[in-house]
């Protein structure tokens, strides 16, 4: 009889890894499971970089990134900054971010407009 994975990361991490685990598996279900990702992952890093943990916190939020996963977080609480920069500079904004779409009733008035 094979041990489910959880039991084997409790085994070997210990609880709080366990329960990231679990959390980042079910959290695409929602309610507890995702309130609990969010959490972990404001707790983790809390615990990495106590003055900037809000701001990394919305800065992560802000692009739909939720994950609990100790080594991600720990290597975008390093590297904020650059990323920080990266996504304020001009060229993301031209590359990635799309113009708002125009407003269907205005392209539907000029068209009644022009017959």
């Amino acid at each position: 009889m094979s041990k489910s994975k959880t039991f084997e990361i409790l085994k070997k991490s210990g609880v709080l890894n366990a329960l990231r685990y679990v959390a980042d598996k079910k959290a695409h279900k929602g309610g507890i499971y995702a309130l609990l990702q969010k959490l972990l992952m404001l707790l983790t890093l809390y615990c990495l970089d106590k003055p900037r943990a809000y701001e990394i916190y919305r800065a992560l939020r802000r692009y739909n990134i939720c994950v609990a996963d100790f080594s991600f977080l720990s290597y975008f609480a390093k590297e904020y900054d650059n990323v920080k920069q990266w996504l304020e500079s001009k060229e993301f904004k031209e590359t990635y971010i799309l113009p708002p779409p125009p407003h269907y009733i205005l392209i539907l008035r000029c068209l009644i407009l022009k017959k």
